[in-house]
């Protein structure tokens, strides 16, 4: 078997280059040509090269596994390559999703994905943002912590901040996220047209803001249409699975049933699912059950789940397009906020019915 490194050490030494750690100084000798020659091929400029030559420096950084020091170039260049990325919990399919959509749309760019968890606390939020600036990422997209704040938004770290799904504590050059009334609102058109009139909600923790604006978006729908849910019907459940099995066990304790409900998110539409099925209780028969995000498990589900989609890719795209117009743009001529609010749509699958009473 060949060592590599015994390899690298007779093909440096025939071309007169020390063994060690290989420059960008041994490829120009290993190339026959300048040292800045070099740099112009693993930047792309700024002079062009000829195609021979070119090729001649590609061949000597293949022969010698020559690898640039990204550190030094980010210090020439200003730029690493390198994007931040804040959600408020990696296990949250919902944010797997999105994280998933914007590294692809990163990698097309060309930039890699620092990843980062805030578990929905601004502390470590904060923490996380001096860490990706003394990382020198070129900016940082941001699911903001969902909390309310009395005091103003703080300045930023001096970078680019993007902000998604939810509007930050701190100052953003743009947000791009959905409207959670307008989605909650669609759920139950879908269920009233259906023939639904006693509608509950399994909504997630009122701490939340997100969580509340999905469920006044829901009752607000309601009340257009004459319409009130009864208190037991609100049932307050976390966004997982386990607060969807909770909200089963609490919805099968009541006196009067509604005949549809519409949850907070897809995590707790699916914990509801399994809960109710291992009561013995068949959806869409008995209950119709609506969630929220269009998760890819939601198709899945038995019975797949008719929800409220958000435009993952969508979302993604313009946030990063957004970020990198901010990266390029001088301090000075920076924008105030800006936001942006993109469309929900119904997907209708099998666990939404007419009522069977």
């Amino acid at each position: 078997m060949i060592d590599p490194a015994h390899a690298f050490g007779e093909r440096a030494g025939q071309a007169g280059i020390a063994v060690g750690r290989v420059t960008r100084n041994d490829v120009a000798i290993r190339a026959g040509v300048s040292a800045a020659t070099v740099s112009y091929v693993v930047n792309n400029g700024p002079r062009s090269v000829a195609p021979a030559t070119r090729e001649r420096v590609l061949q000597a950084i293949r022969d010698l596994g020559y690898t640039p020091d990204a550190v030094a170039r980010s210090l020439r260049t200003r730029h690493t390559g390198l994007l931040g990325l804040i959600v408020p919990d990696s296990t949250n399919l919902f944010f797997a999703e999105l994280a998933r959509q914007i590294e692809l749309a990163a990698e097309e760019r060309g930039y890699h994905i620092l990843l980062c968890n805030s578990g929905e606390d601004t502390a470590r939020e904060q923490a996380h943002l001096e860490a990706l600036r003394q990382q020198r990422v070129d900016g940082v997209l941001l699911i903001p912590s969902d909390t309310v704040a009395s005091n103003p938004k703080s300045t930023g770290y001096g970078i680019p901040i993007v902000a998604l799904d939810r509007s930050p504590l701190i100052s953003a050059q743009h947000i791009v996220r959905t409207a959670p009334e307008a989605g909650s609102a669609l759920a139950v058109d879908h269920l009233v047209a259906l023939g639904h009139r006693r509608i509950g909600f399994a909504h997630g923790p009122l701490r939340l803001s997100h969580a509340r604006q999905r469920l006044e978006g829901g009752i607000a729908a309601l009340q257009h249409y004459g319409l009130s849910p009864l208190p037991e019907w609100l049932i307050e459940c976390n966004f997982d699975f386990a607060g969807g099995w909770h909200a089963a066990q609490m919805l099968l304790a009541q006196s009067s049933y509604p005949t549809a409900i519409c949850c907070g998110n897809d995590a707790i539409a699916v914990g509801l699912l399994a809960g109710l099925h291992a009561a013995g209780i068949v959806v869409p028969e008995v209950f119709s059950i609506v969630g929220f995000d269009d998760i890819p498990l939601a198709r899945y589900a038995i019975p797949p789940l008719t929800t409220i989609a958000q435009p993952y890719a969508a979302m993604a795209q313009r946030a990063l397009n957004a970020l990198l117009v901010s990266a390029c743009t001088p301090s000075s001529e920076i924008t105030p906020e800006t936001e942006e609010v993109l469309p929900v749509t119904l997907v209708q699958r099998r666990s939404t019915a007419p009522p069977s009473v």
